[in-house]
């Protein structure tokens, strides 16, 4: 969303979400105010009172943030995410994400500036099945399992990946996104996700197109094309996967009728916005080759 509709959009969506609790849209006052829009919508999800992100690790503070993501997660077509909750050395991976974040704020300040605003929590919790995920069930949190071979930009990419999908539940609560919510979680309406590779629910596979386009675009424009990426697949193939996500949705008349005019634009500019991906490019200040 960052680059798909500009921050200026994305900062638009936060004002009108956050519009009857502060009348000022600086950074502090947007940031209080979108913070006090989460504690009355999602109760139930422990928030920092201040403006500071706050990175958990400790077994004590992400029990209850893991019970909320157990409830509805945009893993929830998986069973038994988390494992034990805590790994052995649970400090290590916010050590790694604090260090990838502080990369971030050389590369790209404007996109680290927006995740200071949009993200309140990142929680480390052990899983078999996925090294991290978002639920909009609590927004503005991130839960991450950092796999010990990820790369510097490895851990970037999951920083841009988890932050789309929280704008992007930032986007539906300003523009409804699909016509009919039960329809979307019937089997008959599943499409072809864009990096898991099979069939989803149709709200998944959107979250998957948005979030392949801004990792690709990230690339394109900041990172630059890794050549051994293990988080996300090689630009090349990740182009395709993206695009053929789309198909499936455009070329399925009954899928495609559950969008509304929002999620159709924002599918557009997706696949228009692969176009402008050159797989070659090599500029970038980071390179998967650079482990930490």
């Amino acid at each position: 969303m960052f680059n798909l509709i500009g921050v200026k959009e994305v900062i638009g969506n936060l004002i009108k979400i956050t519009k009857s609790y502060s009348e000022i849209p600086d950074k502090t006052s947007l940031t209080l105010a979108y913070r006090q829009f989460l504690r009355e919508i999602q109760p139930k999800v422990l928030k920092p009172l201040g403006t500071q992100t706050e990175f958990f690790w400790k077994k004590g503070d992400i029990q209850a943030l893991i019970e909320v993501f157990k409830e509805e997660s945009i893993l929830d077509d998986f069973k038994n995410v988390f494992d034990s909750g805590v790994k052995i050395d649970p400090a290590m991976p916010i050590f790694r994400l604090k260090e990838a974040f502080n990369r971030m704020r050389q590369i790209c300040p404007s996109f680290a500036n927006l995740v200071d605003i949009v993200i309140h929590t990142f929680f480390s919790a052990q899983s078999k099945l996925a090294g991290g995920g978002s639920t909009s069930a609590a927004i503005g949190c991130i839960w991450i399992d950092l796999r010990p071979k990820w790369s510097t930009q490895d851990v970037l990419e999951f920083i841009i990946h988890e932050t789309t999908h929280n704008l992007v539940f930032i986007d539906e609560f300003c523009f409804r996104h699909y016509r009919s919510y039960e329809d979307v979680a019937k089997s008959e309406n599943f499409a072809w996700s864009a990096i898991l590779c099979k069939t989803r629910p149709l709200d998944k596979v959107f979250h998957s197109i948005v979030v392949s386009l801004e990792v690709l675009l990230f690339r394109e424009k900041v990172l630059g094309h890794p050549e051994r990426p293990i988080l996300h697949p090689p630009t090349p193939i990740l182009l395709e996967q993206t695009r053929k996500s789309i198909l499936s949705i455009n070329k399925n008349a009954q899928i495609e009728s559950l969008l509304t005019n929002r999620s159709k634009f924002l599918l557009n500019k997706c696949l228009d916005q692969l176009e402008t991906i050159n797989p070659c490019a090599t500029c970038g200040a980071e390179q998967t080759t650079i482990f930490i």
